[in-house]
């Protein structure tokens, strides 16, 4: 399982290098339209569009992307049919959205108070891995960088506050980043393009449906297992959010 996992983080990597080295152009052109994730396989596209939210292809070459990428991005996440449009995957798109318009900041979940003394950055997005318990994934990676260091940090994404499940696949997330750090680093340090080295421990989050404009009513109990609670709104194609404390 060790090696099977090392395998594949180490081609995804490999996929994000090819991203930051050849797609870096593009990104900028289109700067909160388009994202990339690398995967074992290639690299899949993904759209930001508020009304394609997460429609996108994979198994692309960065080579082909570069050479089509008008073309695909028109017929695979504009042109094409939304699917199910769930507040899931609008939030997720416009969170990362958000992040390549502010220079990978994730300025939406930054403090009105300024009370954070470091700043939030996206790093990529459901990057799937191989555990004891199964396929794991997580819906945003990030980095917190900080007079302390750089600490990993896990946003997972949900429309419905089913808190057992969400624990759940945050834990066994962050035990698998933990053991596998080294690998996780090296994955961090080519999507950003600088250096990453973790000082501590994957900071987790749970990002659902608010339910009152102040502290989560969960959010104690969910301290007590080491995850952060941010709450948010759909405000027509837009979200407010309300951040719990620090885990």
């Amino acid at each position: 399982m060790k090696n099977e996992l090392k395998d594949r983080l180490t081609r995804i990597t490999a996929n994000a290098r090819k991203i930051r080295e050849k797609l870096s152009g593009l990104l900028t052109e289109h700067s909160g339209k388009v994202h990339f994730r690398p995967t074992c396989s290639g690299i899949t596209m993904i759209g930001l569009l508020p009304d394609r939210p997460q429609r996108g292809k994979g198994g692309y070459s960065a080579d082909k992307l570069l050479r089509d990428f008008d073309v695909e991005f028109r017929e695979n996440c504009v042109e094409t049919s939304q699917g199910r449009p769930t507040p899931e995957k609008r939030l997720q798109s416009f969170l990362v959205a958000d992040a390549y318009r502010h220079s990978r900041a994730l300025a939406a979940l930054a403090r009105p108070d300024g009370a954070d003394d470091c700043d939030l950055v996206f790093v990529t997005d459901e990057i799937a891995v191989i555990a004891d318990s199964g396929k794991l994934v997580c819906d945003l990676l990030a980095l917190r960088r900080g007079k302390d260091g750089d600490v990993p940090v896990l946003l997972e994404l949900k429309s419905t506050r089913e808190m057992t499940r969400l624990v759940h696949q945050l834990k066994s997330y962050a035990a698998c980043m933990e053991t596998n750090a080294l690998l996780f680093e090296l994955l961090f340090t080519e999507l950003l393009g600088e250096d990453v080295c973790f000082s501590g421990p994957p900071e987790k989050w749970l990002v659902w449906p608010g339910m009152n404009r102040g502290a989560d009513w969960r959010e104690r109990e969910l301290a007590d297992s080491g995850i952060g609670v941010i709450q948010y709104w759909e405000n027509d194609s837009s979200f407010d959010f309300h951040i719990g404390a620090r885990p």
